[in-house]
């Protein structure tokens, strides 16, 4: 499946709407996407249709402000030693005061309770947990988390999803690497047992390069591929 819309047609919801058609029919949807922001994205599709309750694990409360010390610029060809070559304590102790607008979340204390009777469309994150690949509401209550990275670790080893998850997503930089061996190759197994590979942004996985030839050598083993940009 290629589909090459413009901006605002609604690529996204088909891929909901394909993600929820793998799992009625017995197939793991494996999701490609260009950033772990669009993850976020997904999943608001996914709730419109009706596929995931919609449970924060942590309800969005307002943002902070947060002093940070940005690291002092200097003019080019200056740095920050004195003639005798010894670092200037004075220059490297000064920096650039900014003030940042941080999220701030309080946890849902009755997640447990309210996820018991519910199906949830459970994703496994390829990506390390922060802010950025945590999975949020339209309301910025973050619904989902990636793993800590010991609980992703013994996951990519065993080259299984675990049964209580219902997909897996992921950005194109994740395998960008052969150093991400793991990773690859527990990809290359999932895929490999009766997937749909859903490629977002898939002009990403183009050309040559370490992406684009892993991509192309899983699409072969894969069910069925959808491709959207």
């Amino acid at each position: 499946l290629i589909v090459a819309d413009a901006t605002g047609v609604g690529k996204v919801r088909i891929v909901a709407g394909l993600m929820v058609y793998a799992r009625f029919n017995g197939k793991m949807p494996v999701c490609f996407t260009e950033k772990p922001s669009l993850f976020s994205d997904i999943y608001r599709d996914l709730i419109d249709i009706g596929a995931d309750p919609n449970i924060p694990q942590e309800f969005f409360d307002g943002y902070e402000e947060v002093e940070t010390l940005v690291e002092k610029v200097t003019a080019e060809g200056e740095d920050d030693t004195t003639a005798d070559g010894d670092d200037d304590e004075q220059d490297l102790s000064m920096g650039i005061q900014d003030i940042q607008l941080v999220a701030r979340y309080k946890r849902n204390k009755s997640y447990n309770t309210d996820t018991q009777l519910k199906t949830l469309f459970k994703p496994f994150i390829i990506n390390g947990r922060s802010d950025k690949t945590n999975v949020k509401n339209k309301n910025g209550d973050i619904i989902y988390k990636a793993l800590s990275p010991a609980q992703q670790k013994s996951i990519f080893t065993s080259c299984e999803v675990p049964a209580d998850y219902s997909c897996v997503i992921s950005t194109y930089s994740q395998i960008a690497s052969k150093r991400a061996i793991n990773k690859r190759e527990f990809l290359r197994n999932v895929v490999g047992k009766n997937s749909i590979l859903l490629m977002d942004e898939s002009h990403n996985a183009s050309g040559t390069s370490q992406t684009g030839e892993f991509l192309t050598d899983i699409v072969l083993t894969s069910y069925a591929t959808g491709f959207f940009s």
